[in-house]
């Protein structure tokens, strides 16, 4: 038996069935077949009426993270979903963050990437909590910052406490796409970063602050994608001060 029981508003009621355990309950009488029956209670103190959502997922569509999975789509317009927890134990601390990134393999195909938080919901191109639609590679980061989870419980705001369910949409911008998905995190966010636009050149000013040291740096993280992984150049120039500039590569195959 398995339950999940958190009395609190605006926070889901999660529970996380492994394959073991059902086989086990469906072997306690030597059963050829079994069936998953699920009750909910209404444990309102009032009259008003309830209103909830039951979403039920399959172990073949769950991508763990940490770990990538490999897919194809056919049509343009087609979507493919997966699906993970988040749980309070799997999170390394209160500030977490998860990186969430769409490598695409075809050489002329494009898919999208659309995303829904904590109500187990299928995002589609109108109904979605983040996405990214760029050309080739996507990404989109979820942390426990940003404004859904920030803002007070209840008034737009969602309780993360007891985990977040997330529901990854890939929808196949055009025909015969293959793509590799790739999932990391938690871990928490300790730089923030900009975004670069090939070919377009980039001036930036760094305040003085005398508190900055050798040991204590200030840190500017920015980033590039190269989509077709085309050969490229990168020109760094400095006009007064002094830094140290460093280039790492990050691909579904390397770790952040």
């Amino acid at each position: 038996m398995a339950f999940s029981q958190n009395n609190q508003p605006y926070q889901p009621e999660i529970i996380e069935i492994c394959e073991e355990a059902i086989q086990s309950w469906c072997n306690y009488k030597n059963l050829p077949e079994c069936s998953l029956m699920l009750r909910i209670d209404g444990v309102s103190e009032t009259d008003d009426p309830g209103f909830f959502r039951i979403k039920a997922f399959n172990g073949t569509n769950y991508v763990k993270p940490g770990s990538q999975i490999k897919g194809s789509l056919t049509r343009a317009g087609e979507f493919a979903y997966f699906w993970f927890v988040a749980s309070a134990s799997t999170r390394s601390s209160r500030d977490w963050n998860f990186l969430i990134s769409l490598g695409i393999e075809s050489i002329d195909g494009d898919a999208d990437l659309y995303i829904s938080v904590m109500d187990g919901r299928y995002p589609t191109e109108d109904d979605f909590d983040y996405y990214s639609d760029m050309v080739g590679t996507d990404f989109v980061e979820v942390g426990s910052n940003d404004h859904i989870f920030s803002q007070p419980v209840g008034q737009n705001g969602w309780n993360d406490d007891v985990g977040v369910v997330f529901v990854i949409g890939v929808m196949s911008y055009t025909e015969n796409v293959d793509y590799t998905l790739s999932i990391k995190g938690p871990y928490p966010r300790e730089f923030n970063s900009s975004t670069l636009v090939t070919s377009k050149p980039y001036n930036f000013d760094i305040a003085a602050n005398s508190s900055r040291s050798a040991r204590s740096p200030e840190i500017n993280v920015y980033r590039w994608f190269n989509w077709y992984s085309n050969d490229f150049a990168l020109s760094v120039t400095q006009f007064s001060g002094t830094a140290s500039y460093y280039l790492n590569v990050v691909s579904e195959e390397t770790t952040l």
